[in-house]
């Protein structure tokens, strides 16, 4: 799905699992996955701000179930992150996760 003013790319896998991937013009990517409706449950990557105090600068991961960032892999080039960010993806489906309750 595109959306004009914000364009995005919407992938819904079969468990109901929904991966977002947006690049704009200035170089910034994001790579949203909602596990669930659990506001909790989801891994998000990007480089929109550079507030982070990672290595990786500005390019981060905001990590599944925590309220945690901690340094990415990715580097906004989709030749590089798609393979690491379906990884991820796979690697969460396996993982057993934890309740938050």
């Amino acid at each position: 799905i595109l959306e004009r003013d914000r364009p995005v790319f919407k992938i819904v896998f079969h468990n109901e699992v929904n991966l977002f991937i947006r690049y704009n013009n200035y170089k910034e990517y994001s790579y949203f996955v909602i596990f669930s409706p659990n506001p909790d449950d989801q891994m998000h990557f990007d480089n929109y701000d550079d507030i982070w105090d990672v290595k990786t600068r500005p390019h981060h991961f905001h990590v599944r179930g925590m309220q945690s960032v901690v340094d990415s892999p990715m580097s906004g080039e989709p030749n590089h992150d798609i393979p690491l960010l379906l990884e991820y993806i796979l690697t969460s489906f396996k993982k057993p996760q934890l309740s938050i309750v």
